[in-house]
């Protein structure tokens, strides 16, 4: 037979579930307690918005009794009916994801006697069920608060009128929200409701720097800008403000002028970088000081040349050459564009004083076709070729008064419009001018503008004449013997004939010398008074380099002067016949006739005729 089941085993579990049970219902006696006597007003929700509990405070605060909301009413009826659709969708929302309904804010409450309250709402799911509760906080102690806030934004108020720049603030729809009072000044009403673009900057659209999305995101964005309006730098700093309603954020701006600081801090970093440009040129120099690229000479005025071109090229500011004719402005004009870091860019030499008048403006603008007669295609001037780069203008006290203020204009970025033309055309160029006369008495009769003077006159550089700089002439001779014949030696010159170049006045400076030399290379002699200027150097007799004795003839040695002197006319002319001829006193035929007979071929362009 089986043993009877032991019934004290269940009776002792039996005994434990009510000791639990009992201990359960003292709990929630407890918190029930607790509920009942917390000192805020709170009620808890069921999923379908149906008040379960509800504590004494409530009563306190809306006039209705526990009997009459417990169970009995959904808790809506306490919300104002304009606010029963968005507290409807944040009870929805709350059950669904708890992080996408705001946990805390305000609202406004009816109570039993219709009397419409503020007050601070704060709820919060009840974990691991659908249910919520709610707390309410009377918020009129806050509004009390608000009537000093209102003191303190008035102080704020004159604060931000008097801020020395513009604030305002918009909505996410560009909207203005605010503007300061020197921000009304500045665009002449009070535009609060009109799009800040349209307002501030008369803009169809939104500036392209807005940071109004980043600023949505809830950052802050501070950005330097030049104002398109005054063309002056602003310093922008954009924050995120509170828009009201939940998830949405405002655009607060504060604007200050700094251009004056800007233009410090740009000047102090051209500053800096023209002095590393003139270190780097210094030491590239220093190894090598008789020479400066292809310009010779030791003596101290070229020394302080040198140091001029070196901050010439460091700057790049307008240039002025002054010299007498062959002191080799064009060979600095060359090493300014060459060290300033643009040598890839193009350098346009000008004889101003070899083009016509009246086709100084051809020239310079360039024109259309059939723009006149024989204008049978478009030409480029002297500012297309240039624009980028270097536009020398060898002799500019040339260049006569109508056309003097076409170029101004020009180079003060008001453009030109070549002839035949509608286009309005800005050059972007930096001009290097040369002259051997006194431009300053050019101003003073009349000959000259004072605005075009100034506007090239800016770094102005003194060639020294050949006569002042003597100590240089050996090195010259020796430099010019090697770029014409590289088989004879300075060394092989006879000592009496380098004293006489060294007493030489050198009227035509180192192109009278160079062309002297190479007489003396082809003929054996030195004959340098050839202008009869009574300089009292006599002809020296010579046997000449050691290498004169082996020439064939001097006529064929004369050729070959002259055919050199041709090819350097026509390079530093640009190959335009027509200029070349005038430059060296004959015919057009006659210097076409020479090229034929010299074979004389190079980069030839098409050239107006004379």
């Amino acid at each position: 037979m089986q043993a009877p089941p032991d019934t004290s085993f269940y009776a002792k579990q039996i005994e434990h579930l009510n000791e639990e049970l009992e201990e359960t219902r003292s709990r929630e006696k407890m918190l029930l307690y607790i509920f009942e006597k917390s000192l805020s007003s709170s009620i808890l929700i069921e999923e379908d918005m149906t008040i379960s509990l509800s504590n004494e405070k409530v009563e306190e605060l809306f006039g209705y009794r526990k009997n009459e909301l417990q169970g009995k009413v959904k808790w809506p009826i306490f919300i104002h009916q304009d606010d029963v659709a968005k507290m409807k969708a944040y009870h929805q929302l709350r059950r669904e994801d708890p992080s996408k309904a705001p946990s805390e804010y305000e609202c406004r409450m009816i109570d039993g006697n219709g009397k419409i309250q503020d007050v601070f709402l704060k709820l919060d799911m009840i974990p691991g069920t659908k249910k919520s509760l709610a707390t309410f906080i009377t918020v009129t102690s806050r509004k009390q608060a608000e009537k000093s806030l209102l003191e303190r934004e008035s102080q704020l108020s004159a604060v931000v009128n008097n801020f020395e720049g513009f604030i305002y603030t918009v909505n996410s729809d560009y909207s203005l929200e605010f503007m300061n009072a020197r921000l009304i000044k500045r665009v002449g009403r009070e535009a609060c409701g009109e799009k800040c673009h349209s307002v501030i900057f008369a803009r169809s659209t939104p500036c392209p720097w807005c940071p109004l999305l980043a600023v949505a995101n809830g950052k802050t964005v501070k950005q330097e800008i030049i104002d398109p309006i005054d063309g002056r730098w602003h310093a922008w700093v954009s924050t995120p403000i509170s828009g009201g309603e939940p998830g949405t954020l405002k655009k607060q701006t504060l604007i200050t002028d700094i251009h004056d600081r800007k233009l410090a801090e740009a000047a102090l970093l051209e500053s800096r970088e023209n002095l590393k440009v003139e270190n780097r040129l210094l030491k590239s120099s220093m190894k090598d000081r008789y020479r400066f690229g292809s310009i010779i000479g030791r003596s101290p005025k070229m020394q302080a040349v040198y140091e001029l071109i070196i901050k010439a090229a460091a700057s790049g500011d307008n240039v002025i050459i002054y010299g007498e004719s062959g002191t080799g402005k064009e060979l600095v004009a060359r090493e300014i564009h060459e060290l300033s870091g643009a040598g890839k860019t193009p350098f346009v030499p000008v004889n101003c004083g070899a083009i016509p008048e009246n086709l100084m403006e051809s020239e310079f603008f360039g024109y259309k076709k059939g723009a006149f007669s024989g204008a049978i295609k478009d030409k480029p001037g002297y500012l297309d070729q240039a624009d980028g780069g270097v536009i020398f203008l060898d002799e500019l006290g040339e260049i006569p008064l109508p056309i003097q203020v076409k170029l101004l204009r020009a180079i003060d970025g008001g453009g030109y419009i070549p002839i035949g033309g509608s286009e309005v055309k800005t050059p972007e160029l930096r001009i290097i001018a040369a002259t051997n006369r006194d431009l300053i008495s050019l101003v003073k009769n009349g000959t000259m503008r004072a605005d075009f003077f100034y506007r090239i006159h800016v770094i102005p550089i003194l060639l020294p004449p050949l006569r002042d700089r003597k100590e240089d002439i050996p090195l010259l001779m020796e430099y010019f013997l090697k770029s014409i014949d590289s088989t004879v030696s300075f060394t092989s010159i006879e000592p009496s004939v380098v004293n006489t170049f060294q007493r030489y006045s050198w009227p035509g400076n180192i192109r009278e010398m160079q062309n002297a030399l190479r007489r003396y290379l082809t003929l054996g002699q030195v004959d340098l008074d050839i202008h009869g200027a009574g300089q009292g150097c006599e002809v020296v007799p010579s046997e000449g380099p050691k290498k004169m004795t082996d020439r064939a003839s001097i006529k064929a040695a004369l050729n070959d002067t002259e055919k050199q002197i041709i090819i350097e006319a026509l390079e530093k002319n640009r190959w335009h016949r027509g200029y070349t001829a005038l430059s060296l006193g004959m015919t057009r035929k006659t210097l076409e006739r020479r090229m034929k007979q010299y074979e004389i071929r190079g980069m030839e362009k098409p050239d107006v005729s004379l």
